[in-house]
């Protein structure tokens, strides 16, 4: 939810910049001769940066859950990695989960259902993991998702690989389907 906040707060900064550069070359045109308009330009660089925003929000952006996409992931395990090889305090975490008998649940009940439970197994690894700081989660695809954490509370590990097959069978109780998702973690080394 933090990062769903932070993302909303984005957007809105990024449609607040839309006026910017029309405000501002509205006042070089007062310094230009007649017949020369600024407020074209002005425009043409609002909408770039707009588009540019939004293009890179649908790159790094799972469309159905709205969770980190696999580019994302990659990218960001990318940093952590060099991070934790300077010699960072903090260790690195990853969570892999997976959707137990995803596929019956498409079979038996559809892909429109099957796309709900995700989404709702989305939402619930949002909540647990609400909070919890320089963390990732991200939808690698299908029913597979991760979280990278770097903590120096191996508590929180236990606690997430505990906790999270619990919370999506209790997301999933008032549903025509019931959620179940294997947890392995795994400790980067940096030897």
């Amino acid at each position: 939810l933090k990062c769903e906040i932070e993302s909303e707060k984005k957007k809105y900064l990024v449609k607040s910049f839309f006026i910017i550069p029309p405000i501002l070359l509205s006042f070089v045109q007062v310094l230009l001769p007649p017949g020369f308009s600024t407020m074209y330009v002005a425009a043409i660089i609002s909408f770039m940066f707009i588009y540019s925003t939004m293009q890179e929000e649908r790159i790094t952006r799972d469309y159905m859950t709205k969770l980190n996409n696999k580019y994302a992931f990659e990218q960001k395990l990318v940093d952590m990695i060099k991070n934790q090889e300077k010699g960072s305090d903090k260790t690195l975490w990853l969570l892999m989960g997976d959707l137990d008998h995803f596929k019956e649940i498409n079979d038996t009940y559809g892909h429109l259902v099957g796309d709900q439970a995700i989404k709702l197994a989305a939402n619930t690894l949002k909540i647990i993991c609400n909070g919890i700081e320089n963390c990732l989660i991200a939808r690698l695809g299908g029913d597979e998702f991760a979280i990278i954490i770097e903590t120096d509370d191996d508590f929180i590990i236990k606690t997430l690989e505990e906790k999270i097959p619990f919370a999506m069978v209790q997301a999933s109780r008032k549903e025509c389907f019931d959620l179940y998702m294997s947890v392995g973690v795994a400790k980067y080394e940096n030897n």
